[in-house]
């Protein structure tokens, strides 16, 4: 599980990529021995199904090197555009495409060589992804005995009647003996940024699950989101994504006024659900009914006289914390107009001005306001599957929660001023457990965040081993500092 080197953290992203695709496709067959997966991944690499790499981290500052195919709803600064001659783009002798009845077809299509019209359209993708520039490159020399024209494609794009061939040269002898000499730093490795691919002096791009993974175990970060080892699915990890999308989607259809029903909230936790890492077909149902319940015991709170229809539902962030930026997603946010009673003229540091809803006026004149008045009180919530019944327990874990720091910190940083409150809902129990924020608690976790990019940035994964984290850590059979197993 080690990797010292960039190489070899590619090999071992690979061999990750490759038992991702292994465990898609078995669920596919009936039998998933190696006799029976074999011919089937041979199927599908004859298919053209044969990813050669692990996808690259969309963040990572390098470059990248994609399909057309693939290629397509990215985006890039800069892009090159390669290889861009008549034969191989568009392509020449292509295998007979299977044919489509005609009673499948809908709609007229256009006349000509339908091959070439996609490969037009390919290359019609691989232009737009270029966000500042586009590089469209050949050459005259590919090895072969003869020359090559440039492809038509980019005739027709840059406006260029048929025929023409843009100014080029033939190569000199040491332009073509300088092609067979090694790459400049062949021999180094470049030093990119575990799980950001930034480089030592670049801003990293954070979330919380990094930031905490990070300072529960370096180790554990590296092999999340450096190595991107796959984890097990873990039944609490899909009761949990189960039981946050139905929430999500009864609090958007609130939003528009609408009202699930008991049987419709339970139709959008059993469609997100996933029979995946549970013990046996009896804990699989015993997690349904306990979501199924906790639901409706959800339901029925949000229903209730008074309740509050949030503001904001998977409400995403980012800030700029020493260059580096943080981003996320809240999941609920309440904004709640309150009444509040005259001023009596005291304002101070320690004083929030309450400001009459749609007044404009200056802080000279909150002094003088006698009128009763109005402001807003914010608290941020996240839920939790957890069980948690013991109130104390309760607010004891959303004081400590470093994510509703985080959260905090970015509400200050949309806003201006930080919310009145965090809160951790306890879906099972329906335990709210409340906290205040100050400046001490936003100090500590600016304190952790930038403990996390530090060692990031300076690739410091040495492993920080205690019994608890280790016994809830996926990596606990195989990791060699582990000291649960």
């Amino acid at each position: 599980m080690r990797a010292e080197t960039a190489a070899a953290e590619e090999a071992l992203s690979n061999v990750a990529r490759f038992f991702e695709i292994v465990r898609a496709q078995s669920d596919l067959l009936a039998d998933d021995r190696a006799v029976f997966l074999a011919p089937h991944l041979a199927t599908l690499i004859d298919a053209g199904d044969d990813p050669a790499t692990a996808d690259l981290d969309p963040d990572a500052d390098a470059v990248s090197v994609t399909t057309l195919h693939k290629a397509k709803g990215l985006e890039w600064p800069v892009v090159f555009l390669v290889g861009l001659v008549d034969g191989r783009f568009p392509a020449r002798g292509r295998r007979e495409q299977l044919a489509v009845p005609d009673a499948l077809l809908r709609g007229v299509f256009p006349a000509g060589d339908a091959h070439v019209q996609e490969e037009r359209r390919l290359f019609y993708v691989g232009m737009t992804r270029a966000r500042d520039v586009l590089v469209l490159t050949h050459a005259l020399d590919y090895g072969g005995k003869r020359t090559r024209r440039v492809s038509p494609f980019v005739l027709e794009a840059l406006d260029l009647p048929a025929g023409t061939s843009p100014a080029t040269r033939a190569a000199s002898p040491l332009e073509r003996l300088a092609a067979h000499a090694a790459p400049a730093g062949a021999a180094t490795a470049p030093d990119v940024r575990g799980g950001t691919g930034e480089a030592a002096d670049e801003p990293l791009v954070l979330s919380f699950y990094q930031v905490d993974d990070y300072l529960t175990c370096p180790l554990k970060y590296k092999y999340v989101h450096v190595m991107r080892v796959p984890i097990a699915p873990h039944h609490a990890i899909v009761y949990g994504s189960a039981l946050h999308q139905a929430v999500q989607e009864f609090h958007r259809r609130h939003a528009r006024g609408e009202v699930m029903s008991e049987e419709a909230l339970e139709a959008a936790f059993e469609a997100a659900w996933r029979n995946e890492g549970f013990v046996s077909r009896e804990h699989e149902e015993a997690r349904l009914e306990a979501g199924r319940a906790a639901l409706r015991r959800f339901r029925e709170e949000q229903l209730a006289p008074g309740a509050v229809i949030p503001a904001y539902v998977e409400r995403e962030f980012a800030f700029t914390l020493d260059g580096d930026r943080v981003r996320g997603r809240m999941d609920r946010v309440d904004v709640i107009p309150l009444e509040a009673g005259p001023t009596d003229g005291v304002v101070g540091a320690e004083a929030e001005p309450i400001i009459p809803v749609g007044a404009e006026i200056s802080g000279a004149d909150v002094v003088e306001a006698t009128l009763p008045l109005l402001r807003e009180r914010v608290v941020i919530t996240d839920y939790k599957s957890s069980d948690v019944r013991d109130p104390a327990r309760a607010r004891e874990r959303a004081k400590e929660s470093l994510q509703l720091t985080i959260y905090a910190m970015a509400w200050q940083a949309q806003t201006g001023h930080l919310p009145d409150a965090v809160a951790l809902h306890f879906l099972e129990s329906g335990l709210v457990g409340t906290s205040a924020v100050d400046e001490r608690r936003v100090e500590q976790g600016i304190a952790d965040i930038r403990a996390a990019a530090s060692g990031i940035r300076a690739r410091r994964f040495e492993p920080t081993p205690t019994y608890m984290a280790c016994s809830w850590c996926a990596f606990r059979d195989v990791c060699p500092a582990s000291v649960a197993r």
